[in-house]
């Protein structure tokens, strides 16, 4: 009965248990000449900088990247730091991507600590966060090497830096440069030969969610307000006047 329980529940833990990572050392991004530069794509024991100006392309490029990693049946955890991801370029990806908002964007590294801890996740991104400290980025880089687990960095945009500037302290072992206009293409700053990849039209750069939602247009309000108020003022004059003949 016990041997008949057990072979029962090894069986569940079969079914569960997500399939084998295919051959080689990197998740494929899609993009042929990219992942030649990278020597096979993205690395499954480090981190990769995904650098550049705001809507160039850099998330759209983690967005393919994750499309490719669940395609094999593995998890992808995205920590969106700002909360400005478009969910809608996100929810056909599949039922195994999780996407983590935390409500202070200080805590998407510890987000990220505790993913990577878990061993569950293949490819987590860790998007909109400032420049990691040299001990956060040592430690994060060491727990995706140990539970072989790509991790994929995109900075935030921040006055007075300059794009393009590098979010991971000392141990960013890869660096992507994404630049947009009207040539978009990625450029192996770190990690692999300096060389520059154009990004195909099939890769539609999509504006990220605002911020923080627009303030209210209060000249044209108190414009309104003032108007009505002197349509009212002058119907009650009409009316009086009108009393008054009578």
């Amino acid at each position: 009965m016990l041997k008949t329980t057990v072979a029962a529940l090894r069986a569940q833990l079969h079914e569960l248990a997500p399939p084998a990572l295919p051959a080689g050392p990197a998740w494929p991004t899609g993009l042929d000449a990219l992942d030649v530069a990278l020597g096979g794509g993205v690395s499954r024991q480090g981190i990769t900088e995904l650098v550049g100006l705001r809507a160039s392309g850099r998330t759209t490029l983690a967005r393919r990247l994750a499309a490719q990693v669940l395609q094999t049946g593995r998890w992808v955890a995205v920590i969106d730091a700002t909360r400005t991801l478009a969910p809608q370029d996100w929810a056909g990806l599949g039922a195994r991507l999780v996407v983590i908002r935390p409500h202070d964007p200080s805590r998407a590294p510890w987000c990220a600590d505790r993913l990577l801890r878990s061993g569950v996740f293949a490819l987590v991104v860790l998007d909109g966060v400032p420049v990691l400290p040299r001990p956060v980025s040592v430690r994060l880089a060491q727990l995706a090497r140990d539970r072989e687990t790509a991790l994929v960095v995109i900075g935030a945009p921040q006055a007075g830096v300059a794009a393009g500037t590098p979010v991971v302290s000392g141990s960013g072992s890869v660096r992507l440069h994404v630049g947009g206009g009207r040539r978009s293409e990625v450029t192996v700053e770190k990690g692999g030969p300096p060389v520059r990849v154009p990004l195909p039209r099939v890769l539609a750069i999509r504006p990220r969610l605002a911020l923080r939602w627009p303030g209210a247009d209060r000249r044209g309000a108190e414009r309104r307000s003032r108007e009505s108020r002197n349509a009212e003022s002058r119907g009650a004059t009409v009316t009086a006047r009108s009393r008054r003949r009578r």
